[in-house]
């Protein structure tokens, strides 16, 4: 890939989303079922929560672009894209490790 701390920073940033994207998914789906069956919105249960209006590939698309411009060198979408396979299966090992921990 390329080099220099900008494109350094963009593969971190395909790491730190595709955590985020597992979380925020993650949280509502556990969410969802326990509302189901316990009645959690009513409750007040996640107000804190902020359930993401848009969809994880807006979401994803927006912050590069601004990663990107703030970086001012065109490496942000590339390094984002190349490194996303990676990205995916580092989250998918830490999800999987602490399910396995609980």
């Amino acid at each position: 890939g390329g080099g220099g701390a900008a494109a350094a920073a963009m593969r971190l940033f395909a790491h730190a989303f595709c955590l985020h994207v597992t979380h925020v998914s993650s949280f509502r789906m556990l969410f969802e079922r326990a509302d189901a069956a316990l009645g959690l919105r009513g409750l007040g249960a996640a107000a804190s929560f902020d359930f993401p209006t848009s969809s994880p590939v807006e979401a994803l698309q927006a912050a590069v672009n601004a990663a990107g411009e703030a970086a001012g060198d065109g490496l942000a979408p590339e390094e984002v894209s190349k490194e996303l396979p990676r990205a995916i299966k580092k989250a998918a090992l830490v999800v999987t490790s602490l399910a396995k921990a609980g």
